[in-house]
């Protein structure tokens, strides 16, 4: 047993595990860039679920990452060795200073930011890219009776076309309840039980057509949700822009009664749509609103990854002070026969 002490508390282990760690970090750097579609599902999702889904299933691709795990898991053995032995000679010898606490307190936080990347590699989970616009919702497959409904979307954008701001309304549905709206812009997100809604981006996209009907009043027809009319249900699939400028649109309808007719569909506003069963319907003008993204995340070991940091900061301010070395005292010298106290 003491010799494995020993080995894990030397100097030497550490530097070779700091070293083989920095290697294996050179090698990922270089993989990624000469394969990067092979490393693409780690941004969408955490390493556990990468590895469990697609890395093990491709050593030649993971066994670095594995390699690194098990390396850092070791370097945080060797501290803990090391940092309990120091502390048991420290307390046996009384010599604790604060300069010497400052390192123990380092090392805790390096642990601390360590076990936190290790909480959420495993536990955590990531949602990207939900575009919904206002008035509608999106859920997240990891968290069950969960729906977030998205409220008025506010942007503006620059004559050059990047928006100069970008905000939006999002509320909590879970359980039956509706929490209070929240504002939610980049980088001020929605948190909600140690999950983060991110506000990511937004873009001006059609999301409909306006449509008169028979009786004299106007609905819309929005793209992907269904339209309910007498004698059946009509739905725009999809849109495209055509070379000339114009919009068309992939239009679905399934009658009470039959099979349904696809078809794509050139509208212009004022022209009548008549639809099989004698309906007529007349086109009006289209309805262009911010579509926005939402990024869904949740890392449970963000607190100890703070704390890590805030004890990591903390180690540092005894530095800040300089050490008081005491002078050393030098004899006097006095001539042969004479005292010094002739003087």
């Amino acid at each position: 047993m003491r010799p494995l002490v020993k080995i894990l508390s030397s100097l030497k282990t550490t530097l070779a595990l700091a070293a083989a760690l920095a290697i294996l970090s050179a090698w990922g750097s270089f993989a990624i860039q000469h394969t990067p579609q092979a490393y693409e599902a780690i941004e969408q999702g955490v390493l556990a679920d990468w590895l469990r889904d697609a890395g093990l299933s491709r050593p030649a691709a993971s066994w670095w990452i594995c390699a690194m795990i098990f390396v850092a898991a070791l370097l945080a053995l060797n501290t803990c060795v090391c940092v309990t032995r120091r502390l048991l000679r420290s307390r046996r010898l009384r010599r604790l200073t604060v300069r010497s606490a400052s390192a123990h307190v380092a090392h805790l936080g390096f642990l601390l930011v360590l076990l936190a990347h290790g909480i959420g590699s495993v536990a955590g989970f990531r949602s990207d890219g939900h575009r919904v616009f206002a008035g509608q919702s999106f859920a997240v497959t990891q968290r069950p009776g969960w729906t977030f409904r998205v409220g008025p979307v506010s942007l503006d954008l620059a004559p050059e076309g990047y928006p100069r701001s970008l905000d939006a309304e999002v509320s909590l549905q879970t359980g039956g309840e509706t929490r209070d709206p929240t504002r939610v812009s980049v980088n001020h997100p929605l948190l909600a039980d140690g999950v983060a809604v991110y506000l990511s981006g937004a873009e001006p996209t059609l999301r409909g057509w306006h449509l008169g009907l028979s009786d004299g009043r106007w609905t819309l027809a929005e793209i992907g949700q269904p339209l309910r009319l007498v004698g059946g249900e009509l739905l725009l699939v999809d849109w495209a822009r055509t070379p000339d400028g114009r919009i068309a649109l992939q239009a679905r309808w399934t009658p009470a009664v039959g099979a349904s007719v696809d078809g794509w569909l050139w509208p212009t506003p004022g022209q009548s749509l008549s639809l099989p069963g004698g309906i007529a319907l007349l086109w009006g003008e289209i309805e262009v609103e911010p579509l926005a993204t939402f990024d869904v995340r949740y890392d449970p070991g963000a607190s100890l990854a703070l704390a890590g940091g805030a004890a990591l900061s903390a180690s540092l301010v005894p530095l800040l002070w300089p050490t008081r070395r005491a002078r050393p005292r030098l004899p006097r010298e006095t001539a042969p026969g004479l005292s010094s106290d002739a003087f």
